[in-house]
């Protein structure tokens, strides 16, 4: 039988899953909308909202084929893999600042986008 505190850890590891399936979704759907409608015009600028939807469809893709992993150490490992593709997720969206900071009408979803992703992280850790 599972110790107590393993139990809170595996209940804690199903509610980053959730938080990561949340922000996986919510980023896929609003940068999409973004590249599409808003950056189009620009492939440079739309370039970073491209690799953010991708990476966020993977990260969604890795939670549905590992969703029945139950145990500790492979909800851990999960967790890890997602928590990487949002750094490098991070790093598009770094890239995007650079490009778009004189660019006042194209720079604006940078920094909630930013915030998104260091939230997102920081799930992994907390």
């Amino acid at each position: 039988m599972a110790s107590m505190s393993e139990d809170k850890s595996i209940v804690r590891e199903f509610g980053r899953r959730r938080v990561f399936a949340f922000f996986s979704v919510a980023i896929a759907l609003v940068f999409a909308v973004d590249a599409i409608l808003v950056e189009s015009d620009t492939f440079t600028f739309a370039l970073g909202d491209f690799a953010l939807v991708g990476l966020s469809i993977l990260a969604l893709v890795v939670l549905l084929v590992w969703r029945n992993r139950r145990s500790l150490s492979e909800l851990r490992s999960q967790h890890n893999v997602i928590a990487v593709l949002f750094v490098i997720a991070l790093l598009f969206k770094i890239y995007g600042i650079v490009v778009e900071s004189g660019h006042p009408d194209d720079f604006g979803d940078e920094i909630p986008g930013l915030l998104i992703l260091v939230i997102t992280i920081l799930n992994r850790f907390v």
